[in-house]
């Protein structure tokens, strides 16, 4: 009776202690996640604050021989703030842009250090909508 108590009682603290460490590494496990998405989350992008895009359409060609992206984006958006003239969009500089039209209509931009820099054809005020289509082509690297 006394070994059969015994095994019992071994038995019983054995489970608790191993469940105890299955627990703990489940709640270890859920902290590294909650730690590696608030990370992600602190990343201060900025972007333009002028603008909030709405969508984007991506058309892209890739050819292999001789290797080339061609690509056009177009980006739906609301303005932000008023009397704006100007908006940028992030397009690495390796790629060479051939235009970019506005609501349909050919406008002029700048683009160095992976920013496109785009004219407005006049000033827009909060809750103006905009489309953007962006023409490019080039390699664009790793």
């Amino acid at each position: 009776m006394r070994s059969g108590l015994f095994l019992l009682l071994t038995f019983i603290v054995t489970f608790n202690v191993f469940a105890q460490d299955e627990i703990n590494y489940c709640a270890e496990s859920k902290i590294r996640q909650f730690n590696s998405l608030k990370k992600a989350a602190e990343i201060n992008y900025p972007g333009d604050s002028n603008i909030d895009v709405t969508y984007y359409k991506l058309d892209l060609s890739v050819t292999y021989t001789p290797q080339n992206l061609t690509g056009a984006v177009t980006v739906d958006a609301i303005i932000q703030s008023d009397n704006v003239s100007s908006v940028f969009l992030d397009l690495t500089s390796p790629l060479n842009v051939d235009s970019v039209l506005l609501n349909g209509n050919k406008t002029t931009f700048t683009h160095s250090d992976d920013i496109l820099n785009i004219n407005l054809n006049s000033a827009y005020n909060s809750g103006d909508k905009i489309i953007l289509v962006v023409y490019y082509e080039g390699i664009p690297g790793s």
